[in-house]
């Protein structure tokens, strides 16, 4: 599956369905690579700051990957943000999501045909 989506899971939690084809097919040794830019993003300031809880699948093939974010929206953890940071919390899921794609576009490209090309502009988000 290629796209992008988001999905109700539970009053607490919500996930982020982001699925794209490489531009070209991986080699099979790339694979543990693409693995560990997502492990050294997800431990990032930038995935605390969006209540990124962790991936509930990655599903990575020579040809396609598909991760499932899963983001919290627990309400006591909702309430301590000012509402300027509610506001943002969205656009900075956003924002989290297309920076972890972008990463491993820098050095595996992926096909931009699923979502604009300007997630490339989020390579640098505040780590």
């Amino acid at each position: 599956m290629t796209g992008y989506d988001f999905v109700d899971v539970s009053d607490d939690y919500f996930d982020v369905v982001a699925g794209v084809k490489f531009e070209e097919l991986l080699a099979p040794s790339n694979l543990s690579h693409v693995l560990q830019i997502i492990s050294t993003v997800a431990q990032s300031n930038a995935a605390k700051g969006s209540f990124f809880v962790g991936f509930t699948a990655i599903d990575i093939s020579l040809e396609v990957i598909q991760l499932r974010f899963r983001f919290s929206r627990r309400k006591d953890d909702i309430l301590k943000l000012s509402l300027e940071e509610r506001d943002e919390l969205p656009r900075k899921i956003v924002r989290f999501t297309w920076h972890l794609l972008a990463k491993i576009d820098e050095r595996y490209p992926l096909r931009t045909d699923v979502f604009p090309d300007s997630f490339r502009s989020y390579i640098n988000l505040d780590e």
